[in-house]
Order: C-alpha cells, then sequence, then structure tokens
C-alpha cells in the first residue's frame, strides 16, 4: 500500500529528464545572449575608441 502511495505521487525519470533538458535549453539560450551583447559592446567599443582617437 505504501508503495502504490509513493508510486502515485511519483515523478518519471523522462519528465525529469525533459524539464532538465529545457531548463539547460533555456539557460544555454542566455549565455548566448549575454554572448552576443558582450561582443556587440567590444565592437561599440572599438568604434568609440577610434572616433575619439581621430578627434
Amino acid at each position: 500500500m505504501a508503495l502504490k502511495g509513493y508510486l502515485d505521487h511519483s515523478v518519471s525519470i523522462e519528465v525529469l529528464i525533459d524539464a532538465y533538458q529545457e531548463k539547460r535549453d533555456v539557460e544555454l539560450d542566455y549565455v548566448k545572449a549575454l554572448t552576443d551583447y558582450q561582443e556587440s559592446l567590444l565592437k561599440y567599443d572599438d568604434k568609440l575608441d577610434r572616433v575619439l582617437t581621430q578627434h
């Protein structure tokens, strides 16, 4: 009886794996967005340096 109650309230390993993979995908998307943002800031900084050194 206790085992049946436990099994009725447990989560399958597939559900856990899917949830982990979704979380991982979101984190990877976030890291990519931050990386893209950092690259654009570096490009902007390079352009700003060129403009400031010309004047």
